[in-house]
């Protein structure tokens, strides 16, 4: 009788352990790494932007070319935010705008015209507010700016001084 208690304690115990390591084993989130337009997971969103007139093509070749390149430098590896918003532009952003612009049908640009809109020039627009976003968010810095603040907070609660903003 207390082998078979010990067995089920032990078992009891493995059991626990094992769902306690997989709670705190890091999770590997794949990266959106190319080093040529091509290669890698890119290969749809380089077809994509070939079908673009110029210099519309050209806008978007050479944001992809930046995504990839901070990607690959991995610069804010230490600032998940910048991070997601990179990979986000590589994966989503990017190839739903230029998804979006090619499904447009021949109503759709007659409406957009009677709007006074013109479909290349909205492209342009889209295409430089993330390329202008994704530079702005590579000089942010998020995590250093969060450490500071929380060591402001922690100081504040350590010397127990009242915020007096």
């Amino acid at each position: 009788m207390i082998i078979v208690i010990a067995l089920l304690i032990l078992i009891l115990v493995a059991v626990v352990v094992g769902y306690v390591g997989r709670l705190f084993r890091p999770v590997d989130r794949p990266r959106a790494r190319r080093s040529a337009p091509a290669a890698g997971g890119s290969a749809g969103t380089d077809a994509l932007i070939w079908r673009l007139p110029e210099p519309q093509r050209q806008k978007a070749t050479e944001l992809l070319a930046l995504v990839d390149t901070l990607l690959e430098a991995d610069i804010h590896g230490a600032d998940p935010r910048t991070r997601f918003l990179l990979e986000q532009t590589a994966r989503n952003y990017l190839p739903g705008t230029v998804q979006a612009y090619l499904e447009l049908s021949a109503g759709a640009r007659q409406q957009l015209a009677a709007q006074g809109q013109n479909p290349e020039a909205l492209l342009s627009e889209q295409l430089q507010l993330m390329t202008d976003g994704v530079k702005q968010a590579t000089r942010l810095d998020y995590a250093a700016a969060d450490r500071l603040v929380n060591q402001e907070r922690f100081l504040r609660e350590r010397f127990g001084l009242q915020d007096d903003r």
